[in-house]
């Protein structure tokens, strides 16, 4: 009789195991399903903000009558941050043109002062330099007659970054390289701080 209770109890243990494991899977599901639509529905509201940024730059260069605008002048980041500026270019001529954009730097101070040499381009900036990145789109393509396009400037900093400034102007130029006639400039300033 003593056998006979001990393995109903096992049993019954052994299908509580069971059941208490069929829950936490379920459980881990949902959970997991759950982060995936809010990640997703995040990425999409960062796409739409991004999209929502490019259109106001664009609007407001047209109502400005310039021919280069920038969604922002200046440009502060602390550590492990990723921001951008977006390069906006309307094309004025009567017909199809392609435009390159080059970074030039106009001056550096604090941690990055000794790292640049004013009117040397960004290119050469950011391969010495290990605590602030610089993603650099220079052949925006081939803009339609009266029609504008937008590339970012995107800059990302490590946990080491320190305090500094770098100031650039973005050339644009109509053509394919920086041979073609300057169609316009604006000038950018990037600020490290260490927080």
């Amino acid at each position: 009789m003593r056998a006979s209770l001990k393995k109903k109890g096992s049993l019954s243990l052994s299908i509580n195991a069971i059941v208490v494991l069929i829950m936490a899977i379920t459980m881990l599901g949902l959970g997991l399903a759950f982060m995936r639509n809010t990640f997703k529905s995040a990425a999409s509201s960062m796409e739409g903000a991004t999209a929502e940024i490019e259109k106001q730059t664009i609007d407001s260069l047209k109502s400005s009558g310039k021919k280069v605008g920038v969604s922002q002048a200046s440009l502060e980041l602390g550590p492990k941050e990723k921001k951008g500026v977006i390069v906006a270019v309307t094309n004025t001529l009567d017909s199809n043109s392609p435009y390159y954009v080059e970074y030039k730097i106009l001056g550096c101070s604090g941690a990055y002062e000794t790292s640049c040499t004013a009117g040397s381009d960004l290119s050469s900036l950011s391969t010495s330099l290990t605590t602030l990145k610089f993603t650099l789109v220079e052949n925006m393509g081939t803009i339609l007659e009266d029609d504008a396009k937008t590339v970012t400037l995107g800059v990302e900093t490590t946990s080491g970054v320190a305090a500094g400034t770098i100031t650039m102007e973005l050339l644009v130029y109509q053509g394919s390289d920086n041979t073609g006639p300057l169609h316009g400039a604006e000038t950018v300033t990037i600020t490290t701080v260490t927080k």
